[in-house]
């Protein structure tokens, strides 16, 4: 009987499992796996990329000229209102002209609003109605210089009125709305930076 018993008490110890993998209470710490470490790169909101002439925040400076646009669009249609002749027609009120303008009013005062609304929510895509807008008016804009530009080298009658004012009030308008659409890619691109440091900090804290 005393075979038996030593045998059953080797195949005991033979058959011992360790727990020190698993992290049990007073086991050995170094088979413990090392915990993940996210590390989290700063984010300097006063970075010069984010600063508009070297000194002008993208945030300030996309609310100015957010709301400066939506004063010009504002300023245009009133002018337009009350200079247009609404009853030239025959039939009586030009309803296509005065839809139009009620569709351009409304259009570029949601479009610079979106800018406004989207700041204050510190959400980029918000901007990208403004964006889109702007790179669509742009567009047709260089293609009227374009023409303009033919106009003026082709020669022209003496009486016919000279392109150059033409061409010089639309290309000041054309920089001016350049510089708009670039502050407002640059605010994009801060605030998306933004949006995805804190979206790492969040992480962080799960």
């Amino acid at each position: 009987m005393d075979w038996l018993r030593n045998y059953m008490i080797r195949k005991r110890d033979q058959a011992t499992v360790s727990y020190s993998r698993f992290g049990r209470t007073g086991e050995e710490e170094e088979d413990r796996t090392p915990p993940t470490q996210i590390l989290v790169s700063p984010f300097n909101e006063e970075d010069p990329q984010f600063k508009v002439i070297g000194y002008w925040h993208v945030e300030k400076a996309s609310v100015t000229l957010a709301a400066f646009g939506m004063c010009m669009v504002i300023l245009l249609f009133i002018s337009s209102f009350f200079e247009f002749n609404w009853y030239h027609h025959q039939r009586g009120v030009d309803i296509s002209a005065l839809l139009g303008l009620f569709t351009y009013l409304a259009l570029g005062v949601l479009v610079h609003y979106y800018v406004l609304y989207g700041i204050k929510k510190q959400t980029a895509y918000y901007l990208l109605p403004f964006i889109l807008i702007y790179s669509i008016v742009l567009t047709g804009e260089a293609v009227a210089l374009m023409g303009l530009i033919v106009k003026m080298v082709e020669p022209q009658e003496p009486d016919h009125p000279s392109y150059s004012g033409m061409f010089l009030s639309l290309l000041i308008i054309v920089i001016v709305q350049t510089f708009m659409l670039s502050t407002i890619l640059r605010c994009r691109q801060y605030l998306s930076l933004k949006e995805t440091h804190l979206l790492e900090l969040k992480v962080c804290d799960y």
